[in-house]
This record gives structure tokens, C-alpha cells and sequence, in this order.
């Protein structure tokens, strides 16, 4: 199986603790999507989604991973607690290897959706800074720096958690 990761899924050495055969085919977009911050998260932020545009120029840009069927069948499993609030779909990603991928991808289901949240600023940080690491286009980089976020009121948890990347 090949997953498209676009968001903490993109620290793949984090992402192959959990499913210990991922490993990264290469950086890849998926056309005709945008990425928004729209997944309601219990802290009362907002996580990140994509979700389809009829804007011909529009792409989120990840990395590809491929995992085993093996993995496949323990990780993905429909009734794992991920399936509450994400749904997979198999959609046509490009590789910067010039190859179409048809990949799986995370995508909130309507019910996980809420308009009206933004990110913390340190989840906002963590996934531009994992863009970085996978050296995904400088301008979509630029462009997850720009997007609306706000302060965690919990000073402890962000710097907790901006610790758990910062190299």
C-alpha cells in the first residue's frame, strides 16, 4: 500500500515506529486539493485536512510512503479508532519522480469538520518544519507559515511539544 502523508504523517522516521515498514518512495502532490486546517481536535484546535478545490492549480504537496500489506491489515484497519473521524481514500498523486501513484489518503469525514477552529501555533510550526525536513517546495512551505493559527493556552503542552521535533 502507498499512503500519501501530508501532515505529522511526513516525519516518517516518527510514522515507521508505529508501522515499522513504512518507508519513503519520494515526495509527491495531490492535484486539485487544497490543505486547510479544518479536522475538530479535542484541545479545541483545529488539524490538518485536505479537501478537494475546483481550482486547476491547486495541490498539497507530502511525501510518499509505501507500507506492507502486512501493516496494511494491522495499522489501517477500518475499525480502528482513526476510522471515527478519517476516512482513506485511493487517490492519483504525482511523484516528483514524474510517476502517477494512486495512494491512500486521510481525509475527515463531514462530521470531523469545523470551519471555525484554527491550529495551535506549534502544530503549525511542527508540520512547516516537517515540510522542511522533506524538502517539499519553499513557497508551500511559506504558505503553511502563513495560515492562520493561534496560542496554545497551554504553555507547558506547546512547549512539550515543539520540543518533541526541534532537532
Amino acid at each position: 500500500m502507498i499512503l500519501f502523508a501530508y501532515a505529522s504523517n511526513m516525519n516518517v522516521a516518527e510514522f515507521a515506529t508505529h508501522v515499522t515498514s513504512a518507508r519513503k518512495l519520494c515526495n509527491a502532490y495531490l492535484p486539485g486539493y487544497r490543505f486547510i486546517f479544518n479536522k475538530f481536535s479535542h484541545d479545541g484546535s483545529a488539524k490538518a485536512n485536505v479537501e478537494p478545490t475546483d481550482d486547476l492549480e491547486a495541490k498539497v504537496w507530502g511525501v510518499l510512503i509505501d507500507v506492507s500489506e502486512e501493516d496494511r491489515l494491522h495499522f489501517f484497519n477500518p475499525d480502528g479508532d482513526w476510522a471515527e473521524h478519517l476516512e482513506l481514500l485511493a487517490l492519483s498523486c504525482i511523484g516528483t519522480d514524474g510517476e502517477t501513484y494512486t495512494a491512500q489518503v486521510f481525509i475527515s469525514k463531514p462530521h470531523a469538520v469545523n470551519n471555525s477552529l484554527a491550529p495551535y501555533d506549534w502544530y503549525q510550526e511542527k508540520l512547516a518544519t516537517f515540510a522542511l525536513w522533506q524538502d517539499l517546495p519553499v513557497e508551500y512551505i511559506s504558505n503553511l507559515n502563513t495560515m492562520e493559527s493561534k496560542a496554545d493556552p497551554d504553555t507547558k503542552r506547546r512547549e512539550r511539544r515543539l520540543s518533541q521535533y526541534r532537532r
